[in-house]
Parts: C-alpha cells; sequence; structure tokens
C-alpha cells in the first residue's frame, strides 16, 4: 500500500504493508484514510532470478543489465542522479 490504511474484515493494514490474497478467494477491503492503493495479480509469471537490484526470468538478461549498470547505460532519476553506488 502506498498510503493511508485499508481494511480487511478483521485487520487494518497501514502504508507499507503488502497484503497476500489467497488466490480464487473473494476479497473486500474498505480503504480509509486517504488510502492509495496498486493491486497486482494474474498468472505466475514463472522462477525469477534476483541478483543486487536486478530481478528477470533469464539469467542472460540479468548478466546484461549488470554490464548495463556498470557502463552506465541506465538512466537515472532526474532529481537522484548525483551518486552512482557500484555493483556490489
Amino acid at each position: 500500500m502506498a498510503s493511508g490504511e485499508v481494511e480487511v474484515p478483521g485487520r487494518t493494514f497501514r502504508a507499507g504493508q503488502m497484503i497476500v490474497f489467497t488466490p480464487g478467494e473473494a476479497v473486500l477491503f474498505t480503504g480509509v484514510a486517504d488510502a492509495n492503493v496498486m493491486l497486482l495479480g494474474g498468472e505466475p509469471v514463472g522462477p525469477r532470478h534476483l541478483e543486487w537490484n536486478f530481478v528477470s526470468s533469464r539469467k542472460e538478461r540479468l548478466e546484461q543489465a549488470k554490464a548495463d549498470w556498470r557502463a552506465g547505460r541506465f538512466k537515472l532519476p532526474d532529481l537522484d542522479h548525483d551518486e552512482f553506488i557500484p555493483l556490489g
């Protein structure tokens, strides 16, 4: 949840918390306190590989992302480009 609070019967969740619902189960939640919520769903995407800040379903793509980061080929945010964090 991005901001505010939501109520799911019997529980209250605040900004920064993630709620995982049971597949196929009907869900009712109520937004309170100016809630901004993102809902994601769908079929599983298959195995995922994680390295540093990169996630991909293909290990080759992870290697390309690492090479691109080291070479400075990632566009950094306009207001957050003064510090470069080297790949660990």
